[in-house]
């Protein structure tokens, strides 16, 4: 053979000893995953078989211990009848029967305290809660002095929160809330079926159960507001607001509701003044005005409004279309001509009888039509 063909035959050699090695490192490689995925199996299975028998260990602790309490408590003292007569060897087998039959009774304690536990049914709604704590200091808005803010009412609905039990459920009203032993003033959600709201109960005055509709009392917020504010309800629900249009028309469709004014001068006079029926209808119906059965000393300025419209600034539904919203500082109410109260009217403050004519909150039979009373609410109860 040639020296040129030797040297062909000498490197075929060892390109097929390199195919030889790289198969073979492939090999060790694979065997080696292999053997690496077996042993953290295999790991895995020891970690859950020690486990398990932890579990089994602490089973068998906690029925010991069962069996050595009711042992404790049922088993009398010294040796038993059977063990006196017929010696320890035979007493040794009763011990063993008879601490099989503790553990027999044992685990049906256990089975039959879990059927108890699983048959009491915990109400999710309670009557609600214990009252909260006692508010944060407020301020009057006028000259500053600091009141004591009322105690806290109980859980709002939704998901439990700090408070001393699950939410209840809301109610209807206000005087739903007292019948279920709410005492407290203070802001409540009120369920009206298609939709909810917050309100202020008033729990204390005549007995309680009031729900506030509306609250003037340091000009914090204006009452110029247009159709659909009205409609909606505007303002802070611990001072002042509106509940709303159409929130008190689904509170008065329910039930039979008596209205109760009370007023308040600025040399802090009050008077009241309390209707027996009151309603109001539907947006299509312009949110009429339904009244009747007044009493109180502040003179009957409602009966003047009672059968007529709801009208804003941007909607006059006076019968004769004397846009009294426009020229009575924009107030939402129930005009006629215009009317002899305005208590959605401007906060003019203290001026005493030289306020602007009809453009406070006034209530004529009483302090007169130039005249802008310190505070006002007007509260309903069935």
């Amino acid at each position: 053979m040639s020296s040129k063909g030797l040297e062909m035959t000498s490197s075929a050699h060892g390109a097929e000893r390199d195919r030889l090695g790289i198969l073979a490192a492939l090999l060790v490689l694979m065997v080696g995953f292999v053997t690496m995925f077996v042993l953290v199996r295999q790991g895995a299975e020891l970690t859950e078989i020690k486990s398990q028998l932890k579990d089994m260990k602490a089973q068998m602790q906690e029925k010991r211990q069962w069996g050595e309490h009711l042992d404790s408590q049922v088993r009398p003292q010294g040796p038993s009848v059977h063990e006196q007569q017929n010696g320890a060897g035979r007493g040794k087998s009763a011990t063993f029967l008879y601490g099989a039959e503790v553990h027999r009774r044992a685990k049906r304690s256990v089975s039959n305290i879990r059927n108890f536990a699983n048959k009491i049914t915990i109400p999710t709604t309670l009557g609600g809660c214990l009252a909260g704590e006692r508010g944060e200091p407020g301020r009057d808005g006028r000259d500053g002095l600091s009141v004591t803010g009322p105690t806290g009412p109980p859980c709002p609905p939704g998901p439990p929160g700090s408070c001393c039990c699950s939410s209840p459920s809301p109610a209807h009203d206000c005087a739903e809330y007292h019948a279920t032993g709410q005492t407290t003033s203070g802001v409540y959600t009120l369920d009206l079926s298609s939709s909810s709201v917050e309100a202020y109960c008033d729990m204390e005055d005549q007995g309680g159960g009031w729900t506030v509709i509306q609250r003037r009392q340091d000009g914090s917020v204006p009452f110029n507001r247009n159709w659909e504010e009205y409609k909606l309800g505007f303002g802070n629900k611990n001072g002042e607001y509106w509940i709303g249009n159409e929130n008190i028309r689904l509170l008065t469709k329910r039930k039979n509701y008596k209205l109760r004014i009370t007023l308040e001068d600025w040399n802090n006079n009050t008077r009241f003044a309390e209707y027996s029926t009151f309603r109001v209808s539907g947006e299509g119906d312009g949110y009429r005005l339904h009244l009747s059965g007044y009493s109180g000393n502040a003179g009957d300025s409602m009966a003047h409004s009672n059968g007529h419209r709801f009208s804003t600034v941007d909607r006059d539904n006076d019968d004769d279309r004397s846009h009294c919203s426009q020229h009575y500082g924009q107030a939402g109410w129930w005009f006629r001509a215009c009317s002899e109260s305005i208590l959605n009217g401007r906060y003019l403050g203290n001026c005493e009888s030289s306020c602007p004519l009809w453009k406070g909150v006034v209530w004529n039979r009483w302090t007169g039509r130039s005249y802008s009373l310190k505070s006002v609410s007007m509260k309903i109860r069935p």
